[in-house]
């Protein structure tokens, strides 16, 4: 359950980014977040095209070798992060490009990485580079927001290149910011089905929240679910904390 959320939340982000508005991503992030992008690009030849974009902010620890700098590369807080994803390059993501991995998911701390490649738009032949984005996120209100990010860009692989933008992904829904802090009456009302949830099921809140989340708010819905995959044993048991070590 929690992969495909994840899936679905990575592809509304990106579909941000690429947007004309791309601002409404800071609300994705707590209010101390940091971010860093680190880039790995050719001096010269075809593939250092438009690479100058990026090399003021370039944090790559191999050729920063001045602490104060290194720290000054540090974006800070969630309108910093806003304003420099705005100042960066105009992008189009290849969804069906992307790779998702969750090498940790708890209630209190979620690590999503995502790999794929993008078309950094230019007036012609828009270079493809390809993107790590290493994402740390923590709870904040009935929600979720990011508390760290690290980008890390290089070139494209020629096999890369020659797959990417090939595959057209199914149709998108209005795009929606990834795990924005809610405060709302609404908001307080999922959170108390949520623990409600937890309470019933015994799952930790997150994943109840989840579990939600995917059935449209529909408590029976997502009890009745729950209860299928219970007795399929097709519940990690990481999911109960009863049941960790």
């Amino acid at each position: 359950m929690v992969g495909r959320v994840v899936s679905l939340r990575v592809e509304s982000l990106h579909s941000i980014f690429d947007s004309p508005d791309r601002l409404k991503l800071q609300d994705a992030y707590s209010e101390h977040a940091l971010f860093s992008l680190s880039c790995v690009f050719p001096e010269t030849g075809p593939g250092a095209r438009f690479t100058s974009l990026y090399n003021a902010d370039n944090r790559n620890l191999k050729n920063v070798k001045n602490n104060e700098r290194r720290h000054k590369l540090v974006v800070q807080g969630r309108s910093g992060v806003g304003r420099f994803l705005c100042s960066m390059p105009q992008t189009s993501h290849d969804l069906m490009s992307f790779e998702v991995d969750v090498p940790l998911a708890e209630a209190s701390l979620m690590v999503v990485v995502v790999n794929g490649v993008y078309s950094q738009v230019a007036d012609r032949n828009p270079p493809i580079r390809s993107f790590k984005r290493t994402l740390v996120i923590i709870p904040e209100g009935s929600g979720s927001c990011i508390t760290n990010e690290q980008l890390y860009l290089t070139n494209a692989t020629t096999d890369q290149v020659k797959k990417a933008f090939k595959e057209s992904p199914a149709p998108a829904t209005e795009p929606q910011p990834v795990a924005v802090a809610i405060t709302s009456a609404e908001a307080q009302q999922k959170e108390a089905m949520a623990v409600k949830f937890s309470e019933a099921s015994g799952m930790l809140p997150h994943y109840s929240l989840v579990c939600l989340e995917e059935n449209g708010w529909d408590f029976e819905k997502a009890a009745a679910m729950f209860t299928q995959l219970k007795a399929e044993n097709k519940i990690p048991a990481e999911y109960f904390p009863q049941l960790q070590s």
